[in-house]
């Protein structure tokens, strides 16, 4: 355990001195996969799939603030569905803004949410979302995250519209089919249910006072996901693959757990529990330590060292 303390104080280290070219890389490769995924369920527009336009507007994202990044994740869903129809860019338009007007007081601070939900949710760190949502953002977080699944969810039904129309003469308008797909698709309805249980277990969980509440937190949460996932995907005749839920579920636990290492260490051996009282009250208070080591000790022996002067003297009599 001292050697990955030493390993992660060597790490923060690392990351502290060079925090404006990290920043800077960060937020610029960031942009690239949240317009790449943007482009690959939304990439009606060849202009916005250009590698120039792509690194041009991910240089605009690194030189502003990293919470109005979903202001530019709306823009880039909006000019990709106006090449589509009117009505589905108006559709999606008036969805951002009135999640904006609902969500205002918490939207700098956890809009970036719905941009992580859209970039997890197909692949096979969908349970990663709900869990970090819980423990890192907590209740507030869980707004977003449901727009998330909705972004993607309008996406994926936005093409089986399209390509409905393009085999058949249908009268319905585009935006109609639309929505009828979205409330007629279990598994979003499925995933909407299952992110905000594992949120709010694990969420509930991480902020629980018994010993080892924060690491536990994220392996429970992980099995509620698989069970509540595969148990709907059961239930509601989804197929699914159980082998990449396993995956999911362990993938997502592995990475969580290195974040929370990386973020901070609590050393129960060294738990203090103080009380005292004034005339109306009992004050219990907990205090946990956090488990942190200053450098690594690294002891040196030189051998048959010999001094300059006597090594000068014997070449001289040489």
């Amino acid at each position: 355990m001292e050697k990955l303390l030493i390993f992660r104080e060597k790490v923060n280290s690392f990351i502290n001195k060079r925090n404006l070219i990290l920043r800077v890389i960060g937020k610029f490769v960031a942009a690239m996969i949240m317009i790449q995924s943007i482009n690959g369920l939304m990439g009606y527009s060849a202009f916005l799939r250009q590698p120039s336009i792509m690194a041009a507007a991910s240089l605009i994202c690194v030189f502003i603030p990293f919470s109005y990044s979903y202001v530019v994740f709306g823009v880039i869903c909006i000019l990709n569905l106006l090449k589509v129809s009117m009505d589905i860019m108006l559709l999606m338009a008036a969805a951002l803004l009135l999640f904006y007007i609902i969500y205002n007081r918490n939207f700098i601070r956890f809009g970036y949410v719905a941009i992580l939900t859209v970039i997890l949710l197909p692949t096979k760190l969908s349970a990663l979302v709900p869990i970090f949502v819980g423990i890192f953002a907590g209740p507030l977080g869980i707004p977003p995250m449901l727009m998330g699944i909705m972004i993607y969810f309008f996406s994926t039904s936005l093409d089986r519209a399209i390509l409905e129309m393009t085999k058949s003469v249908n009268t319905q308008p585009l935006y109609q089919m639309v929505l009828d797909s979205m409330m007629a698709n279990k598994e979003m309805i499925l995933y909407l249910f299952c992110f905000v249980i594992t949120a709010l277990v694990a969420g509930q969980m991480y902020r629980m006072k018994f010993n080892y509440a924060w690491q536990a937190s994220i392996p429970l949460g992980g099995i509620i996901y698989a069970v509540i996932y595969l148990y709907g995907s059961f239930l509601m005749e989804i197929r699914t693959s159980i082998l990449d839920s396993i995956l999911s579920f362990i993938l997502s636990v592995v990475i969580l757990e290195v974040l929370q290492f990386f973020r901070s260490v609590i050393d129960y051996s060294r738990v203090e529990n103080l009380q005292f009282e004034d005339d109306e009250y009992y004050y219990y208070v907990k205090a946990v330590p956090k488990m942190s080591v200053s450098e690594e000790d690294i002891n040196v022996k030189k051998i048959n060292v010999r001094r300059k002067s006597l090594i000068r003297r014997r070449d001289k009599k040489e």
